[in-house]
């Protein structure tokens, strides 16, 4: 499954799932998990600032990793798929975690930085 370096990577999933609204489920994994988990450390506060940051950003960084090693399993479409959805629930998680530390950094700021920080977030 080699692919031209300009595709995009939904272009490459549909490649390796052509029976599958990729997209949707990708989003919709992604959304959900991070919404869950955010509103799961609201009520729950579990872990510090610094922490929740250091483990957004050290669990993205391992998940984005690990997709990059798709191209070399040899896995049957069906468990590629689960281990893309997994992937994709462990990355909004850890999205989770970083956005609630960077919010509660940010608001020990004035409103006008909570409004950059959050358009910031917005635009990434």
């Amino acid at each position: 499954h080699t692919l031209d370096t300009n595709q995009r990577p939904f272009d490459y999933w549909t490649l390796l799932f052509p029976d599958t609204n990729i997209e949707f489920m990708s989003t919709t994994t992604y959304q959900v998990g991070a919404t869950f988990t955010v509103a799961f450390l609201a009520w729950r506060p579990t872990l510090d600032t610094n922490q929740r940051i250091l483990l957004g950003f050290w669990g993205q960084a391992v998940c984005l990793s690990a997709l990059l090693g798709f191209p070399f399993l040899h896995l049957p479409p069906h468990q590629l798929h689960r281990l893309l959805l997994a992937l994709i629930l462990l990355v909004a998680i850890f999205t989770g975690f970083l956005d609630s530390g960077l919010l509660m950094l940010c608001s020990a700021y004035d409103t006008a930085m909570q409004g950059k920080m959050q358009l910031g977030i917005g635009v990434g």
